[in-house]
């Protein structure tokens, strides 16, 4: 056997249209609107929604929702399972509770402490191996030493940059600090500055093609001569490397 599915005509359109903006309403005084169909236009509109003919509005019965108080008044197969009057209701009296979402039953839970705030909380066995009250808790507890793959910070970075240049047989004029830049004078000497003079954008420069490097030499020196309580060469030697690689 095979269903033809019959097309909507363009009559069929045009009354569903029309009766739609009449607003048909149940009859048994719930107050909802009577969804108009194709058929509806053969055998008529009907007066009741599903189930709704046995019921008027004397036999409306009323619910209280135990959380916060609002009243529904329904016809009775609508509102005799009801718990709560919404979705928000039911999350504060399961939280309130201690009751499963999908299930509503009650669910053992043990007590943890929190790692980072060290707060007491409840939680169910199979979630206990998260030891966090909270994500700000565990975000805290995972930032500098806590975190598994921490290596010392910015100053120990800053070290561990300075011995891979000295294993190159780098020379350092001056002492590294925290944010700072190693500029190349030449393929042996550098000098620490700030890291904000050292950007591209500020001066773009190249130590391959020469590109201003007569200029950033000199604001290196420049730096260097205001700091030479962190200078490393003696003043002799640095005065003859700024001879050699800075234009005036």
């Amino acid at each position: 056997m095979v269903f033809v599915m019959r097309s909507v005509s363009l009559a069929d359109k045009k009354f569903i249209y029309e009766e739609s903006r009449k607003h048909h309403r149940c009859k048994c005084g719930c107050g909802q609107y009577i969804k108009i169909k194709r058929s509806h236009r053969y055998i008529g509109i009907p007066r009741f929604l599903r189930h709704h003919y046995k019921f008027t509005e004397k036999d409306f019965i009323t619910f209280t929702c135990p959380e916060c108080g609002k009243e529904i008044k329904d016809i009775p197969y609508k509102v005799k399972n009801l718990i709560t009057c919404s979705v928000e209701c039911r999350d504060k009296r399961n939280s309130r509770l201690q009751l499963s979402v999908r299930t509503g039953e009650r669910k053992d839970r043990i007590e943890i402490e929190c790692l980072n705030c060290h707060k007491m909380f409840y939680r169910v066995p199979h979630l206990a191996q998260k030891r966090f009250c909270s994500l700000k808790c565990a975000h805290e507890h995972i930032i500098g030493s806590n975190n598994p793959s921490w290596k010392g910070g910015k100053k120990l970075a800053l070290e561990r940059r300075s011995s891979k240049h000295r294993q190159r047989g780098s020379i350092f004029l001056n002492k590294s600090f925290v944010g700072c830049a190693g500029h190349h004078i030449d393929k042996d000497h550098i000098i620490h500055i700030p890291n904000k003079i050292h950007n591209p954008t500020f001066l773009p420069h190249s130590y391959y093609t020469w590109l201003n490097m007569d200029a950033q030499n000199r604001i290196a020196f420049d730096y260097l001569y205001n700091d030479l309580d962190n200078a490393i060469m003696n003043l002799e030697a640095i005065e003859n490397l700024r001879l050699i690689y800075t234009v005036d």
